[in-house]
């Protein structure tokens, strides 16, 4: 598979709350496959202490076919500690596309437009956007250490010292993933979503008088 097919793998398996096992020789284990395999925002999605996993919520076939006659494209969210919500624009069509969901689609088992959370406006955070450098994992992999990888702490979270339960109920920015924008209420997420490829985000509801988080 290509990189964006392995991101695609790995977003689903961790929002799908599946036990996450490393399949891979790890004796021949490459600089992306390691910074796919400890992206800290995804890690905190399959670890979330609700551990709710996505549901699919809309699917669609698209003319753009691979080679066994496959294309479609779907749209999944799911329920995360603390209000969050994770969401996940999946293409398996056979061209990079522009793919949007709605607030009402996302929150559609909850009413959809009459949902009070598809009222709301939310922070967009990209999971993937602070994926940890190919130079700085295979820096780890020659090194066989974290100790001299530069500029480790923003991209490598450290689970055997706090816990990714812990860590998220403390709003640890790494687990967070990179903010992108907001989405207003009754609003529209919208995205560019490589061939075989995903855009995953975490939204965070944005406090107002009806809506107050616990900040530690």
């Amino acid at each position: 598979m290509n990189d964006d097919e392995y991101k695609l793998h790995m977003t689903m398996w961790a929002a799908s709350k599946s036990p996450m096992i490393m399949g891979t020789d790890i004796r021949v284990l490459s600089g992306p496959s390691l910074s796919i395999y400890t992206n800290p925002a995804i890690l905190a999605i399959s670890q979330d202490p609700m551990g709710s996993a996505i549901v699919r919520r809309w699917r669609y076939y698209v003319a753009d076919i691979d080679q066994y006659g496959q294309g479609e494209i779907s749209m999944w969210s799911g329920n995360l500690a603390q209000g969050d919500m994770v969401v996940v624009l999946l293409n398996a069509g056979n061209q990079e596309r522009s793919m949007n969901a709605t607030l009402a689609d996302i929150f559609v088992d909850d009413g959809g437009v009459l949902a009070p959370e598809a009222k709301m406006s939310y922070d967009m955070y990209d999971l993937w956007a602070n994926r940890m450098p190919n130079a700085t994992a295979n820096m780890i992999i020659d090194s066989n250490s974290t100790m001299n990888a530069a500029n480790l702490t923003s991209y490598y979270y450290n689970s055997t010292k706090t816990s990714y339960a812990d860590g998220i109920m403390a709003n640890n920015s790494l687990l967070m993933g990179s903010k992108c924008g907001t989405v207003q209420g009754l609003g529209t997420l919208t995205a560019t979503v490589p061939r075989h490829g995903v855009m995953a985000y975490r939204l965070r509801p944005i406090p107002t008088a009806l809506v107050k988080r616990d900040e530690l």
